[in-house]
């Protein structure tokens, strides 16, 4: 899918973000955020979203995208006394900033980025 149609498709569907730095990540990313596994083709990614607030989640295959993981695992880890918890990204505008955040036994942290790319660097220091 080309950037524009690509963008075009997420406003449609309420993505709320910073569309071209989204779109320049998408395109590089080779692997879910969840299950690891490597894209088969560019048609078996999917940009994953808050259906309430619009903000991106992360890159997912179509199976994990369909299964709603991160919205389950989001639900799931918000009420565990999980110690990792589920790091989540989004485009938080009040603070015109990256939101990364994350549930430890019970509450809810978040921690807050100029751009998309540090929020990406500090969630991923957690997932190793």
């Amino acid at each position: 899918m080309n950037k524009s149609d690509a963008i075009k498709c997420w406003k449609k569907r309420g993505v709320i973000c910073d569309y071209e730095a989204i779109y320049d990540i998408y395109r590089e990313t080779i692997h879910c955020d969840y299950c690891k596994e490597k894209f088969k083709s560019s048609k078996s990614k999917c940009l994953d979203h808050d259906h309430e607030d619009g903000s991106v989640r992360g890159i997912l295959c179509k199976g994990c995208n369909t299964l709603d993981v991160l919205n389950q695992a989001e639900k799931r880890t918000a009420f565990s006394h999980s110690k990792s918890g589920m790091r989540h990204i989004g485009y938080f505008k009040p603070y015109n900033s990256w939101r990364v955040r994350k549930y430890i036994k019970d509450k809810e942290y978040s921690r807050y980025f100029k751009t998309l790319e540090e929020a990406i660097k500090y969630r991923e220091s957690f997932i190793k």
